[in-house]
């Protein structure tokens, strides 16, 4: 119900329909919900905008998730090219925690590829940055595969 309203809200306003903010919480919503070919959408519209805008840390956040919604999507590869563009924007502004995300979801598309050695090698320097600068390993996501403990 709440869903068929926000998309509702979203096709009625042109607004709303262009606000980067919006759109990435949606497509997270639309993740969360398991409609990924919907969140995939609207990560790549928020995407479009952001790029529009020239806002890159937004363009950062979107290929992060994007990121995890294609790995959903059983298309990791394409995952790994977007992830790229996002390691090095968030390499750029100095955001360490943009960075450790980033390389942990690397490590997701890279384990989902059968790739260990590369998945583990983006493991460990997301969970360098994570501990150096206070940022709990549970907001990196899912990587028990890599033997990987969350705190």
């Amino acid at each position: 119900m709440a869903l068929a309203a926000l998309e509702r809200a979203t096709q009625e306003s042109a607004t709303i329909r262009d606000d980067p903010k919006f759109q990435f919480k949606m497509a997270s919503v639309l993740l969360a919900v398991g409609d990924t070919a919907a969140a995939e959408n609207a990560y790549r519209q928020c995407l479009t905008i952001c790029r529009q805008y020239g806002v890159r840390p937004g363009i950062a956040a979107t290929l992060i998730r994007l990121g995890d919604a294609l790995i959903a999507l059983k298309r990791p590869q394409e995952a790994v090219a977007g992830l790229q563009e996002a390691l090095v924007i968030s390499t750029e502004l100095n955001d360490q925690a943009q960075l450790a995300d980033a390389l942990a979801a690397t490590a997701r598309a890279h384990l989902h590829l059968g790739e260990l050695i590369p998945a583990q090698h983006y493991w460990e320097q997301a969970r360098t940055i994570a501990h150096e600068h206070g940022i709990p390993l549970c907001r990196l996501g899912e990587t028990s595969r890599l033997g990987a403990r969350s705190s």
